[in-house]
């Protein structure tokens, strides 16, 4: 098993000599398993046009817990990135009804990663959005889930992120401390406990961009 993520469990295995990720889905999801799994199938052939992006490579929905099967790739941070601007691009954030500044949601997936206003009210915005963007992008620069210690350097002042962060960052990620720089403040924005003072997924986009040509 490679990751575990209250509604999920992700494996590394292989298929005819090729190695794959296999996605499997928890029954114990509120809309029922099935439902996440057609969503991610769906977002997959949206997206299946995008360079960098994990492909879909098949499906078993027959199961009490369906498995999505998606091709398996190297880690790399430039095309990790890369294929987190394309989507958000392609899709600024999530989609709320006009006139609505929120849904309500049934708080899914693991508490730590949701923004605090998203867990206590169950109301999904779209900068509750933008905080759950910046905390997986956390952990891609990291390597690994967070523990509740590490959550703490999203205490970090912007002034000295890039120290702090620098102890953080995996091993395996060659990235330049004035990458680094960038990256970091833009994971304390998107993390800020104030959803107001957060940027906008269009604005994350767009300082995506910005890293992708520093690397």
């Amino acid at each position: 098993i490679v990751v575990y993520d209250g509604g999920y469990r992700l494996y590394k295995d292989s298929l005819k000599d090729r190695p794959i990720f296999v996605k499997k889905y928890d029954s114990n999801y509120p809309l029922g398993s099935e439902y996440y799994a057609y969503k991610d199938i769906v977002i997959g052939s949206q997206m299946s046009g995008y360079k960098n992006v994990l492909k879909v490579l098949g499906c078993c929905l027959e199961t009490q817990n369906p498995s999505v099967v998606y091709e398996f790739a190297c880690k790399s941070l430039s095309r990790s990135l890369s294929a987190i601007s394309q989507y958000c691009h392609g899709n600024a954030g999530i989609s709320l009804p006009q006139g609505q500044a929120h849904v309500e949601d049934a708080v899914i997936g693991r508490i730590g990663l949701s923004a605090p206003e998203y867990v206590t009210t169950g109301y999904l915005t779209e900068k509750a959005d933008v905080y759950l963007f910046g905390m997986l992008l956390l952990e891609l620069l990291g390597g690994r889930k967070l523990t509740i210690v590490e959550r703490n350097i999203l205490d970090t002042d912007e002034k000295h992120c890039a120290e702090i962060f620098s102890n953080f960052v995996d091993p395996r990620i060659s990235i330049k401390a004035e990458q680094l720089m960038v990256v970091a403040t833009l994971i304390l924005r998107c993390t800020c406990v104030d959803g107001e003072k957060r940027p906008t997924m269009m604005e994350v986009a767009k300082q995506l961009k910005v890293i992708l040509k520093s690397c």
